[in-house]
């Protein structure tokens, strides 16, 4: 017989008024996939953890807010390219 030593992994979650379909999370992290740019390789690296079954996925954690304080690989949100 074998013990399930995360019974509540897969069980839904409610976080304020959403359900999160599950207790795996993908923390925020600096992924480094970009050159400071939102673009498909890095919409793509998202889906796939959340197609993987990341019930909640926190995105841009390396993000910078002002240009002087950036690095090219993490997401620039201080870049108006960005905004579209």
């Amino acid at each position: 017989m074998t013990v399930n030593p995360y019974p509540n992994l897969f069980r839904s979650i409610n976080i304020g008024k959403k359900v999160i379909k599950n207790r795996i999370v993908s923390s925020a992290h600096g992924d480094g996939l970009r050159d400071g740019l939102i673009n498909e390789n890095l919409i793509r690296y998202y889906e796939r953890k959340a197609i993987g079954g990341a019930g909640l996925i926190i995105a841009f954690g390396s993000a910078s807010v002002y240009s002087k304080a950036s690095n090219p690989k993490y997401v620039s949100l201080w870049d108006d390219r960005n905004k579209e």
